[in-house]
């Protein structure tokens, strides 16, 4: 018995220097190759499961979704202005062209115009920037940050941001609708309380993304943590809840009583309306029309819709209405003679001068 237990102990002895130098690990992680590349735009997330283990799957996850209030970097586009609630610089004296119906500096060029369309009066204002950074908002609070709420006469708001130009915003924290849709504002995601299952019509909407290349894209009634960090490869530097879509890749909308529009916002009702559009690459139209009083008739969503897509909108997004509608150049209201009695804002969209 004795000679037994010598064997056996010998036996280890020789296989311990073959044990010592194996290199197993069963807690490696992926190789990165193994990791599929996510799609850009409202992805389903993929992955090679048969490589990833469960914390990877779940960074993945995470990666593809904006946390709340959590700012985004975008320090590596050496933008004009920051990414923040500061102000742009305020616009020249020398800017502006004899009529003051222009203005122009080395980045940034408006022009503003009115017509009629049928017995409506209308107003626009036609911008051209040198980077996205200039496409800027500011709430109402103390701060200029969506963090606080508050309310301010729109003029006094505007002229706060030292705008070239400046409208109304969306339904950010309005009284009837608080809390509601998807909201980022300066790259830093404020509210994401959009319907998780496409049943509850009192918070399905259109969403407005403008990117990091002030590029738009509309997404028709997302649905919660369907809206991904990046878009097309690109970071997303304001999303705006309101809608619905007025012309989609050049050509304007013509029925909203499909069940793939949110709420008919009164479509064949003529209101006071106010839509925000992009003509081309760092290029913009804003665009508001009289309401139904003083001579005038108001629009339906149809009639704005055909009317930006006439003027060059490539894409064209409703925006709050009635009396929320403002349109402000050169330190005045471009639409006062439409708006008969303003209300008080939370918000603003501007655009603003670098120089």
């Amino acid at each position: 018995m004795k000679n037994k237990w010598l064997w056996i102990i010998l036996l280890l002895l020789l296989l311990c220097p073959v044990l010592a130098c194996a290199d197993v690990s069963y807690n490696q992680s992926p190789p990165a190759n193994k990791v599929k590349t996510l799609r850009a735009a409202l992805p389903n997330i993929q992955e090679d499961r048969s490589s990833s283990s469960e914390s990877t799957s779940s960074s993945i996850e995470e990666a593809t979704r904006l946390r709340l209030l959590k700012p985004q970097d975008f320090s590596d586009r050496e933008y004009l202005l920051p990414v923040s609630f500061k102000t742009g610089s305020a616009p020249k004296k020398k800017g502006y062209n004899k009529t003051k119906q222009s203005y122009t500096d080395s980045t940034i060029t408006v022009s503003t115009g009115h017509g009629n369309a049928g017995k409506c009066e209308y107003w626009y204002a036609k911008i051209s920037l040198t980077d996205a950074s200039q496409l800027r908002t500011m709430a109402a609070s103390a701060d200029g940050s969506f963090s606080h709420t508050g309310e301010m006469n729109g003029l006094n708001l505007a002229k706060r941001t030292k705008a070239v130009v400046a409208i109304n915003g969306d339904f950010w924290n309005s009284k009837e609708k608080r809390g509601m849709g998807y909201i980022i504002r300066q790259g830093i995601l404020y509210q994401n309380n959009l319907s998780p299952d496409r049943k509850s019509d009192s918070l399905l909407m259109d969403v407005l993304l403008i990117d990091e290349d002030g590029d738009f894209t509309v997404l028709q009634q997302p649905t919660k943590d369907e809206i991904p960090a990046l878009l097309n490869g690109k970071r997303v530097l304001n999303a705006f809840s309101f809608g619905p879509v007025l012309v989609r890749n050049g050509k304007a909308v013509k029925n909203y009583h499909r069940s793939d529009y949110w709420l008919d916002m009164a479509a064949d009702k003529p209101r006071q309306r106010m839509c925000i559009c992009q003509t081309g690459p760092l290029q913009y139209m804003v665009l508001c029309c009289a309401g139904p009083y003083k001579g005038n008739t108001g629009m339906t969503l149809n009639e704005l819709g055909k009317l930006a897509d006439k003027l060059g909108a490539k894409t064209a997004y409703n925006l709050d209405g009635g009396y929320s509608t403002m349109l402000y150049f050169n330190g005045k209201l471009l639409n006062s003679s439409g708006n008969v009695k303003p209300r008080p804002l939370m918000d603003v969209i501007y655009f603003a001068s670098a120089e």
